[in-house]
């Protein structure tokens, strides 16, 4: 009986050993684990703008391979006007000068003539120091570039275009990447003399920004804007304060579907009181910061805001 125990010991043995070299059971395959190769989710891209003064800004947009495409829109000034925010003596000489961040402008668009939106010597020095450059503006702002100096005028003139579009028809420019449209938006049709002004669709690979300078036209205007399929929506509008306060914002907002809204404009925080309601400049950026939706206020010249592109390009 011992005998046959022991045999027995024997075999049990062998057979779990040949159960180990033999893998799994059949009916439970064996499957190989590997490392996850889904690809982590992209960031989203963001535009930055960098504040010069009033209305004035560097658009920076996003590009593949840590490029970007630059834009400066009603940035070229001078001493601007009493009362809204000028660029420091610092940030108007590196425009001039081509030093960061304003070494790779491409563009210079002006939205009017008014000099706290342009300078004419100022645009005509810019475009001098740089023989790529090229400037969009109206043609009220073009002779007034000829008239501050005809000879410097004369050697740039090539690169500098004054749009007048009709109010049913916008112009539209094609410079390397960038597209730009151009609408007729009044400042004022009681105005007089009229002033040209100009709202700038500016769009690189299908990001777009709308600034639309002093224009004071209805909230009925904006609506019949003449725009394209492939206008809307807006990534970033840009847009004088004093709309954001009655039906202006909502047209806005229905029309051009924007991601972000940019309140330009605002007066100095050194403005005369009746620059302002009751408040002052603290009660104004109060006031802004409770709007719905929220609006971006750019206050200090040479800051940066980076704001996110959250629908991709082709989104649309």
């Amino acid at each position: 009986m011992l005998e046959l125990r022991s045999l027995l010991c024997v075999l049990a043995v062998v057979a779990c050993a040949c159960e180990r070299r033999a893998g799994p059971p059949s009916s439970v395959p064996a499957t190989e684990v590997s490392p996850s190769t889904a690809a982590e989710p992209e960031a989203p891209a963001a535009l930055s703008l960098t504040y010069v003064g009033n209305e004035g800004v560097l658009l920076q947009f996003p590009r593949e391979g840590n490029q970007t495409v630059d834009i400066l829109v009603d940035a070229v000034l001078a001493e601007g006007l009493p009362g809204y925010v000028v660029p420091t003596p610092e940030v108007r000489g590196s425009i001039e000068r081509r030093e960061p961040p304003f070494d790779r402008v491409s563009l210079v668009l002006a939205t009017h003539h008014h000099a706290d939106h342009f300078e004419a010597r100022a645009a005509l020095r810019v475009l001098a120091g740089a023989p790529e450059l090229h400037m969009m503006t109206t043609a009220q702002a073009r002779e007034r570039m000829r008239e501050a100096d005809p000879e410097g005028f004369a050697a740039v003139s090539d690169r500098v275009e004054g749009l007048r579009p009709s109010e049913d028809e916008p112009i539209e420019r094609r410079i390397g990447p960038v597209i730009v449209r151009a609408f007729a938006m009044h400042h004022g049709r009681d105005r007089a003399p009229l002033v040209e002004n100009l709202g700038f669709l500016v769009s690189v690979d299908g990001h777009r920004v709308l600034h639309v300078g002093d224009t004071m036209v209805s909230p009925q205007e904006l609506t019949a804007l003449p725009l394209a399929p492939g206008d809307v929506p807006v990534d970033i509008v840009m847009v004088p304060y004093w709309h954001l306060y009655d039906d202006w914002i909502h047209a806005l907002v229905d029309t051009l579907r924007p991601e972000h809204i940019v309140a330009i404009h605002v007066p100095a925080p050194d403005a005369p009181a009746d620059y302002f309601d009751e408040g002052g400049y603290e009660g104004l950026m109060r006031a802004l910061g409770e709007l719905s939706p929220p609006v971006v206020v750019l206050e200090h010249p040479g800051s940066t805001q980076a704001l996110a592109l959250s629908r991709a390009a082709g989104d649309r």
